[in-house]
């Protein structure tokens, strides 16, 4: 029997806790916000630990972790991005557990959106049309003088709802007056209509474990017409070994992970609509470093680039 600790912002990894504990492991639940620590009573067991470990402005009370790996995890589980949250999954990895989810820079890009794009494009992976605001007035006026239809998508750990695709020029501009009371970098994107889809690959530094596909419905209500959501519902398959697809990054991961020391942890891919390249981005245990794997690649510059501002270090 193994331990997993779940760090949890509000209780979303519960089922899979849940999960965990009926296959005969032991699940410890903690959930840092105080308002959630309801979710999942009499599910799954829960820490006793009542003060929080993350604080709003993103400080970590370090005390508090230590309180928490006095359970002996033999796994531990972030499961949702926030401020703090990377830094505690960094720290824990320091300590040799084993930490699923998490880390400075995949946080970085998940929240800070216009970064995000900047990576993908030094990626090669196609970024629709994005101009960055800090103020509503500025955005509305843009809007006003432009063509075609854009996606409101807010920078931060913000409700997913406030992430608005618009129809039109009016549509757009009526919503960006209704959130204008907010503050904080948002991005005005063009729309671009179709499925998201998403690859996911488990990577244990070594080898490619598994992978897996999904599309994606966001949207509340049936034909797309109710708020966005995290995910209203997947279609998710699991790929095969024999894929070409799992061949081509099983075989570059295995060469692109002699770029930093440590072990990488986590692997996103994308398949561009062209179906002629693969790109991907590879998170390290230490900080994350960010490759493509596309050809051509990366130049030396371009990789010496990445790994500085992230704070790595190039294998010799």
């Amino acid at each position: 029997m193994k331990a997993f600790l779940f760090i949890s912002k509000q209780g979303d990894g519960c089922a899979l806790a849940n999960r965990i504990m009926s296959e005969g492991h032991r699940s410890i639940l903690y959930i840092n916000v105080k308002k959630n620590r309801r979710v999942g009573d009499g599910i799954v067991e829960k820490s006793s630990i009542s003060e929080e470990l993350i604080l709003r402005d993103g400080r970590v009370r370090w005390g508090i972790l230590d309180q928490l790996l006095k359970t002996n995890p033999d796994v531990v589980v972030m499961d949702m991005v926030g401020r703090g949250f990377g830094k505690v999954a960094e720290r824990i990895r320091e300590l040799g557990v084993p930490v699923v989810g998490g880390s400075v820079f995949g946080n970085t890009v998940e929240l800070n959106r216009p970064y995000g794009s900047q990576v993908m494009k030094m990626m090669g992976i196609p970024v629709p049309e994005t101009h960055v605001f800090n103020g509503f007035p500025e955005a509305i006026r843009f809007i006003e003088s432009s063509k075609g239809a854009y996606v409101y998508k807010p920078s931060g750990n913000k409700p997913t709802h406030t992430t608005y695709v618009a129809n039109g020029k009016e549509d757009m501009v009526g919503m960006l007056k209704h959130y204008s009371g907010q503050r904080g970098e948002f991005g005005l994107q063009k729309r671009v209509s179709g499925i998201e889809v998403s690859t996911e690959l488990w990577f244990n530094g070594k080898e490619v474990l598994n992978v897996n596909h999904t599309m994606e419905e966001k949207s509340l209500m049936d034909n797309g017409i109710g708020a966005k959501t995290g995910s209203m519902g997947s279609v998710v398959w699991e790929g095969h070994q024999d894929s070409r697809l799992y061949r081509v990054i099983d075989k570059e991961l295995e060469e692109q992970s002699k770029l930093c020391k440590g072990r990488i942890t986590v692997a996103l891919s994308i398949l561009t609509q062209s179906s002629q390249k693969v790109n991907c981005m590879v998170l390290s245990s230490q900080q994350d470093l960010a490759t493509t794997l596309s050809s051509p690649s990366l130049k030396d510059t371009e990789v010496k680039s990445l790994t500085s501002c992230m704070g790595l270090q190039q294998a010799s």
